[in-house]
């Protein structure tokens, strides 16, 4: 049996549940945040897991903080539309401001490019990035997997399908191996 990649039921159901998603509001880059915005980026993550999660991103020129537990997934030995690839993937719910981060990145055996599908909720408004080779495509990015022990980080420096740059990285305490197979 193969085992079942979760990515592509991942990154399906993320494009799915972004489509109806609000657009970005666009963010006022360059101004300093006061102390109710600072108070407002950090959250606590109270999401499924139990893995140690910590989100650092800058969002327009804005920063958010998110840490507690959430969920972090690898599949080492998958695919993507036909093409060996290692998939991460972290999930993030939060209470303040940074509300929700749904990753995924796929690192290409091949050595190509790493193709990423990012929503995240700040406050009311949702950024998606999608740089898969299929489907609706939304910004870019320059996404690098950075593995440290059984945990690591994913980093994503990009744009949304709105143009706000976004500076992201999402620090896993462990990557639990997807177990699921396919039969």
């Amino acid at each position: 049996m193969h085992r079942m990649l979760l990515a592509t039921l991942a990154g399906a159901t993320l494009l799915a549940a972004c489509a109806d998603a609000p657009a970005a509001e666009p963010t006022r880059s360059g101004e300093a945040p006061s102390r109710t915005d600072i108070a407002a980026a950090t959250s606590r993550g109270t999401g499924p897991g139990g893995v140690p999660l910590t989100i650092v991103a800058d969002v327009g020129g804005r920063g958010y903080t998110g840490s507690g537990t959430g969920e972090c997934m690898v599949e080492p030995d998958g695919t993507i539309y036909d093409a060996p690839t290692a998939m991460y993937a972290a999930r993030f719910a939060g209470d303040g401001a940074l509300r929700r981060l749904n990753l995924t990145a796929w690192r290409l055996k091949d050595g190509s490019a790493t193709q990423t599908t990012m929503w995240l909720e700040i406050g009311e408004n949702s950024h998606r990035i999608a740089t898969l080779p299929q489907g609706e495509r939304f910004g870019r990015a320059a996404t690098e997997v950075r593995l440290t022990g059984s945990g690591g980080a994913i980093v994503v420096d990009g744009v949304d399908g709105a143009g706000t740059p976004i500076r992201l990285t999402a620090t896993c305490g462990t990557f639990v191996e997807n177990a699921e197979e396919n039969g």
